[in-house]
């Protein structure tokens, strides 16, 4: 296994599984310190979340529900899960009090991101007070790479082909951020 040690003797062994060592923990994911990744590559896409089944009665869903295109919902699980984690980190707590459900329309007529109907698509609300959104609306937009967001009105972004709804301080959204993330076809 060390043969190249005949052929550079100054190497030690030591050295060899000293550098093995910090390899391995520089490219180890730290779940709580982690950077924005518009392409998703987070070990664990439910960040460690309960998983179990949405409810089908109207209720909001606090699990997060395994389904739709390829099983994570066209890959966007992570994508809009990752604003949950980052959340908690900020916080201190885990604010995620919504995901799947079997609603289908959002209040102005389209098809919610939350909805188990839409298959490509992952809707995330953060509860939260207004001044706590405040901060964490600044937080979160920081993280995303997008800080001049605050809030007031719908923030649509698109990056590597995933559309970012992002919704605080607008009607029906003054106690919870809403992040909604969709594969765009």
């Amino acid at each position: 296994m060390f043969s190249f040690l005949n052929k550079y003797p100054y190497i030690s062994v030591t050295s060899i599984l000293l550098l093995i060592i910090l390899t391995s923990k520089k490219n180890k994911f730290d779940i709580n310190n982690f950077k924005f990744d518009a392409k998703g590559n987070y070990p664990d896409q439910t960040f460690g979340y309960p998983v179990g089944e949405y409810p089908t009665n109207g209720k909001n869903s606090r699990l997060v529900t395994i389904g739709g295109e390829g099983n994570n919902w066209g890959n966007t699980t992570g994508k809009a899960l990752a604003f949950a984690k980052q959340s908690e980190i900020f916080l201190g707590r885990n604010v995620l009090t919504s995901q799947k459900r079997d609603w289908l329309l959002t209040a102005s007529g389209n098809i919610s991101d939350h909805s188990t109907t839409n298959k490509i698509a992952y809707g995330i609300d953060l509860a939260c007070d207004v001044p706590t959104g405040d901060k964490l609306i600044a937080h979160l937009m920081q993280w995303f790479d997008n800080d001049s967001y605050r809030g007031g009105k719908w923030h649509n972004v698109v990056k590597d082909g995933y559309r970012y709804n992002i919704g605080w301080r607008v009607p029906g959204h003054f106690n919870h951020i809403h992040v909604g993330v969709k594969k765009v076809v």
